[in-house]
C-alpha cells in the first residue's frame, strides 16, 4: 500500500490516478486545504494534516504502508516539492 500524503491536490491526484492505473494501491492522506475530496477518484482518502503525528500512527497501522510520497507546495511565489520515500 502506497501512502501520498497532498493526494488530493493537483500533483498528487494525478500520482495517485497514475499509481492506481497500474495496479498499485494507495492511501490518500490530505487535509483538504488545496486538495479537493472530488480530486481523489481511485484509492482510500483518509482526512487529516501532516502535523498531526497521532493521525499518521492511526494511518500507518490501518493500512500496511510500504512507500510513502509527501508532497508539499507553497504557494507564495515559489513552489518546492518534496518527494521522500520510507520503506
Amino acid at each position: 500500500m502506497i501512502l501520498i500524503v497532498g493526494g488530493a491536490g493537483y500533483i498528487g491526484s494525478h500520482i495517485n490516478q497514475m499509481l492506481c492505473e497500474n495496479g498499485y494501491q494507495t492511501v490518500v492522506f490530505d487535509n483538504l486545504v488545496y486538495g479537493h475530496r472530488e480530486a481523489v477518484m481511485n484509492g482510500i482518502l483518509e482526512e487529516g494534516d501532516l502535523s498531526d503525528t497521532g493521525r499518521l500512527d492511526v494511518i500507518f497501522k490501518k493500512y500496511k504502508i510500504c512507500l510513502s510520497y509527501i508532497i508539499i507546495i507553497w504557494h507564495n511565489n515559489q513552489i518546492v516539492f518534496y518527494f521522500l520515500c520510507f520503506f
